[in-house]
Formats: C-alpha cells, sequence, structure tokens
C-alpha cells in the first residue's frame, strides 16, 4: 500500500518539485507525509533580500518607508511559503529581520540610535510596524 501513489498525490508532487522547496517525506509509524519546508536556497534569497533592503545604501530612507518596503517583501514571502510546514522558517527569517532593522537604525548616524525609553527592540520595531511572520 505505501509503494502505490496515487495520481493526485503525483500530481501535488510535481507542483512542490516545481517550485523548489520540496524535502524527503518522514516516515513516522507506518505513515508517510510530506515535510514541506522553504528550502535552503530560497532561505538565503530572502535573507539576502533583506540584507539589500536594510543595507548601508538604504540609510538615507526614513525609516517608515524602509518598514513599509520589508513588509511588503515579508509579506509576499509568506503567502508564497505558506503550505506545508514554514513556521521554523518563518521564525528564523523573522528574527533575521529584526536584527537586520536594529543594525540599520544604528548604522543611520554616526551616533547610536536609541529607542525610547522603557522600551525593547522589539516593541519599538513592533511600534514601527515591522511585521513578524
Amino acid at each position: 500500500m505505501a509503494d502505490e501513489i496515487s495520481e493526485s498525490t503525483t500530481a501535488l508532487l510535481n507542483r512542490i518539485a516545481i517550485r523548489g522547496w520540496l524535502r524527503a517525506p518522514v516516515i513516522e509509524c507506518d505513515k508517510t507525509y510530506l515535510n514541506v519546508t522553504p528550502s535552503k536556497k530560497s532561505m538565503k534569497k530572502a535573507r539576502d533580500a533583506i540584507r539589500e533592503e536594510t543595507g548601508a545604501k538604504k540609510c538615507f530612507k526614513p525609516t517608515p518607508a524602509v518598514v513599509k518596503d520589508l513588509n511588503t517583501f515579508l509579506r509576499g514571502w509568506s503567502g508564497y511559503f505558506d503550505f506545508g510546514y514554514p513556521r521554523k522558517a518563518f521564525r528564523d527569517l523573522s528574527n533575521y529581520a529584526r536584527k537586520r532593522m536594529v543594525t540599520h537604525l544604528n548604522r543611520r548616524s554616526q551616533r547610536k540610535y536609541h529607542r525610547p525609553q522603557g522600551m525593547s527592540h522589539y516593541q519599538y520595531l513592533q511600534h514601527l510596524g515591522l511585521q513578524c511572520l
């Protein structure tokens, strides 16, 4: 029974393989399921895009504009990779985006950026509107 794969499953596997983010099936307790997560290559491309948005060449842009551009990218990326089990990838990418935004804020001036009194970086970035995946 496990050796037989229905046509609908084959079609689903072909669609996923075309997207480029199929990982091997995981077998537990005689049950097979697809462990579909974003690939390492797609995660690297996403980190590169975030790095580009928050890089040194973007220091002239106002902070709300950088957050808006970053949110647009994150919303599109999460919509595309919402199939399967993307929770860990979303968490990793959200953490990376927050770290890059803190670095970006500190790089904008010769003096270190100071967030409002009593707020953590996480709270301040949420206040600015940075999206969490």
